[in-house]
């Protein structure tokens, strides 16, 4: 039971890991088109 919610925490954390840096390449890549257009 242990095991599982130590593994369960770290998945949790990993999804929200992937979310943030997604997140932040959509915005980097935003930025980027923006400046390219320029």
């Amino acid at each position: 039971m242990r095991g599982d919610g130590v593994i369960g925490g770290l998945g949790e954390a990993v999804q929200m890991a992937l979310f943030v840096v997604l997140s932040f390449d959509n915005l980097s890549l935003r930025h980027l088109q923006k400046l390219s257009v320029r």
